[in-house]
């Protein structure tokens, strides 16, 4: 299974470049699904316990990486679940390399990815933000979007702190508050969720955001400061 060390696992979580899934990737994913069609729920632990032993006998940073490797996919991967949420990279990472957690934390089979949910998410991210999306795999395009709604956060945050001179723009305090929850969505909200939201958001862009970069950086908000 490769020489795997406990160190290699936050590489592992958050790689976004997929080699296609190798044969201990399968074996686990199948174990997980195996345990699903039996009515059992895996959890590390059960596996790290079933995978440690023959016919298989692999180590235990082995099994944390393969998980690590699998929960990176969006499809044919798995999520990592505790008290009933979905973890995200960082906790995914933490959830590995802490044994204390690992009977708590569920592995679970990821669903069948939308391909049009997929597109869907692309198409977005190039009309709100101005430039085509750069993620194909589901779960990278999530990241990509969440990391342009924090990007488009910081920058309006710093013309909302110029609202002493442009009282204008305490009207954004909205926006920064709806960007703050939508970056702390899964990356699950962004393929099922987000589309009910596409429109609002677009036209928030249109009629409000797009006009105030014109005015703030253009010849006007000299002419308003005089």
């Amino acid at each position: 299974q490769g020489p795997f060390t406990e160190d290699m696992i936050s590489q592992l979580v958050r790689q976004t470049t997929l080699a296609p899934k190798t044969e201990a990737e399968t074996a686990l994913h199948n174990a997980v699904l195996a345990d699903k069609n039996a009515g059992r729920q895996s959890t590390i632990k059960s596996l790290i316990d079933a995978f440690e032993k023959a016919p298989y006998g692999w180590s235990r940073a082995a099994i944390q990486c393969l998980l690590a490797m699998l929960s990176a996919r969006s499809e044919s991967g798995v999520d990592l679940y505790q008290d009933g949420r979905l973890l995200e990279r960082d906790e995914v990472e933490t959830a590995l390399t802490n044994s204390r957690s690992w009977p708590n934390v569920q592995v679970r089979a990821q669903p069948i990815v939308d391909r049009a949910k997929v597109h869907r998410l692309r198409r977005f991210i190039h009309e709100m933000f101005d430039r085509p999306a750069m993620a194909d795999d589901a779960r990278a395009l999530a990241d990509e979007a969440r990391n342009a709604f924090e990007a488009l956060h910081q920058e309006l945050s710093a013309l909302h702190k110029q609202s002493e001179t442009f009282p204008f723009l305490l009207i954004l305090a909205d926006v920064l508050t709806q960007l703050d929850d939508l970056a702390a969505k899964p990356y699950t909200f962004y393929l099922d969720e987000l589309p009910e939201q596409a429109d609002a958001l677009l036209a928030c862009k249109d009629d409000l955001l797009d006009p105030l970069r014109t005015f703030m950086g253009g010849d006007q908000k000299t002419i308003y400061q005089r």
